[in-house]
């Protein structure tokens, strides 16, 4: 049994036709679509047509960048991931999907529940790639951990003293000028990241790192102006340094991209349907989502019964209200 159907700006309305489908005209079903409006109906064979762009069947791989194998507990965006482009090159696969790339949560370390949906995970940022560039010394890197499973509160205990090494030198050392000038430029581009810095800053210090933002102080809760300023003047190093990791995570992640599109190679990303709650997202844009008197999410986003839980799931990733 086929279909007919309407293009509604609601949902498909859908009719059954009961000639076979052989029966079926010969259609040039590219120019119908081209051609259709709201409301319009939709020919009897629309459910067949194929894009020009998928005649040609490809084959690709999903692995996330923390699967590949790394010497500090972790994968990371460096030679690791070059070396699995040609392999996807040789094995004939021409398209990598990766899972969503921001910082994860620091309970469950899930990419789908990040801390902010504008910034790259600091864990996967290749420490052998800074020192090449000369932004950390050897004997700064972390100790080599065998690969297995990833163990990340070590991983980010390890990597972070590191990282913060490569940026206190990128914004201070004469050596790095000119790449200084580029995070800069890269600052400039990138408004939202001064939000996010405050957001990273304050989560991980010792007084707020147990708790979530709509927990901490109200007047930093609520973005009270003076005390983002002074939070801002207090924290300014560390906000600096945060801005110059994400400013390495950048280089990185544009280069592997650009190394396996020259490859031929392409990457398709991922996204969760919701931000996480506890994210600078949301205490940085408040006003566009369903949150409590306290900030706390009034509305989370679950995932109903199924084959891998009978109850199902209730997420931590807050829901929006539907502004622009």
């Amino acid at each position: 049994m086929h279909r007919d159907a309407k293009i509604s700006t609601s949902k498909v309305k859908v009719q059954t036709w009961a000639l076979p489908w052989a029966q079926a005209p010969a259609l040039n079903l590219s120019s119908v679509y081209e051609k259709a409006s709201i409301g319009d109906t939709l020919p009897q064979a629309y459910d067949s047509f194929t894009p020009k762009n998928a005649i040609k069947r490809r084959a690709g791989i999903i692995l996330h960048p923390t699967s590949l194998p790394g010497p500090y507990g972790v994968g990371e965006l460096g030679g690791e991931a070059r070396l699995f482009v040609d392999w996807l090159v040789t094995a004939g696969m021409t398209c990598w999907q990766m899972l969503p790339l921001g910082p994860p949560d620091p309970m469950f370390y899930s990419p789908y529940s990040g801390t902010d949906a504008n910034c790259g995970n600091p864990l996967i940022i290749s420490i052998d790639e800074l020192i090449q560039e000369g932004l950390i010394h050897a004997k700064d890197a972390p100790a080599n951990v065998s690969v297995g499973n990833i163990d990340y509160p070590a991983v980010m205990a390890a990597k972070t003293p590191a990282l913060r090494i490569a940026a206190d030198r990128l914004l201070e050392d004469i050596k790095f000028k000119d790449l200084r000038e580029e995070m800069i430029a890269f600052r400039k581009l990138n408004p939202w990241i001064e939000e996010s810095a405050v957001f990273d800053v304050a989560r991980n210090l010792p007084e707020l790192s147990t708790m979530a933002w709509w927990d901490w102080p109200e007047s930093l809760r609520f973005r009270d102006p003076e005390a983002l300023k002074t939070f801002q003047e207090e924290h300014k190093q560390a906000i600096e340094e945060f801005i110059a990791i994400q400013f390495f995570f950048d280089r990185q992640w544009k280069a592997i991209r650009a190394y396996a599109n020259s490859k031929g190679v392409d990457i398709i990303g991922d996204m969760p349907i919701y931000v996480g709650g506890h994210s600078a997202d949301v205490w940085s844009n408040q006003d566009l989502f369903e949150l409590g008197p306290t900030g706390l999410p009034a509305n989370v986003s679950g995932v109903p019964p199924d084959a891998f839980s009978e109850t199902g799931g209730r997420g931590v990733r807050a829901v929006g209200v539907g502004k622009l």
